[in-house]
């Protein structure tokens, strides 16, 4: 069964607006060019990179809650947290050119 091209774009646009997918995976699973999901993007205002990079942070962030839930030392789970925050901030300056 194949998906009408309108419906392919509203779904990839979906699972990018989340942060689900990256625009080559939203290619593939439209069975579409890269750089038309791509056009896609920039036509309804979505960073992929940043978006993506988002959705992956508060996962971390969520997961290192749970290993917190477990572990009795949050040494270590404090110095990634930093090292994480730190990363995000160098990309955020990185995409405003500061």
């Amino acid at each position: 069964m194949t998906a009408p091209s309108s419906m392919k774009r509203a779904a990839v646009i979906r699972l990018l607006r989340q942060g689900l997918v990256t625009h080559e995976e939203a290619a593939d699973l439209a069975a579409t060019s890269r750089h038309l999901v791509q056009d896609w993007a920039l036509r309804e205002g979505i960073d992929i990179a940043t978006t993506r990079a988002t959705y992956l942070l508060k996962i971390w962030r969520w997961e290192l809650a749970q290993e917190r839930a477990k572990r009795s030392t949050e040494q270590e789970l404090n110095t990634e947290q930093m090292k994480l925050d730190r990363a995000w901030e160098k990309h955020l300056q990185n995409k405003t050119g500061l």
